[in-house]
């Protein structure tokens, strides 16, 4: 396997949720803005183009639910465009999540189980980014929306949207809203600077 640093996969990302109501009205609409997916076909370079068939990466997380706060360790794999793995072991908990071809699972370090088709319309690992830009760029049911160009911590970047059609299968197509990621690039480099989805477990 293709080994990777933290540094390269973690980009510094800031996770984090916003309004769904905007996505769900963005999700019903099949677009095809053309520059948005140039930004992505760019972040797509910027990131080295091609997706390694394999790859690991290990870094250190901090995790925030409210009041509490853990911190512990992360490891991260891929292999091709869609299967991922986050491995998270902090001081009071294990947490495995696997996304393989759209269907996903989890584990607490006891006991493994399936979730749902709309937790899994986002399990495809975000913290290494490349495979998961690759593999909507590589999907012809993805759309793009071109939200701004905006300031983050002093940095002008460009806000994207995508998400997940389903256009050739009407019995999916109640996921769509499921699929809908923000993505924000920088003006400059083209790489990611964020990325935020909204994942729940049930409609």
């Amino acid at each position: 396997m293709r080994m990777l640093s933290a540094a390269t996969c973690l980009f510094g990302f800031l996770l984090f949720a916003v309004s769904g109501d905007s996505r769900q009205q963005a999700a019903g609409v099949f677009a095809q803005d053309p520059q948005a997916i140039a930004l992505m076909k760019q972040a797509l370079s910027a990131l080295g183009g091609s997706v390694p068939q394999d790859s690991v990466a290990t870094g250190t997380v901090s995790l925030i639910a409210g009041s509490k706060k853990d911190t512990g360790t992360i490891r991260i794999l891929t292999r091709g465009l869609d299967q991922s793995s986050e491995q998270i072991q902090t001081t009071n908990a294990t947490s495995k999540e696997t996304f393989s071809k759209g269907s996903g699972a989890s584990s607490d370090g006891l006991a493994n189980k399936s979730v749902s088709l709309e937790w899994s319309a986002t399990g495809q690992s975000s913290v290494f980014p490349l495979p998961l830009i690759a593999s909507a760029l590589t999907n012809p049911e993805t759309a793009y929306q071109y939200m701004a160009l905006e300031n983050l911590d002093g940095l002008q970047v460009h806000h994207l949207r995508f998400w997940t059609t389903y256009a050739s299968n009407p019995k999916l197509q109640t996921l769509t809203p499921f699929t809908v990621r923000d993505l924000w690039l920088d003006a400059v480099s083209g790489l990611p600077k964020k990325l935020s989805s909204v994942r729940r477990a049930a409609q």
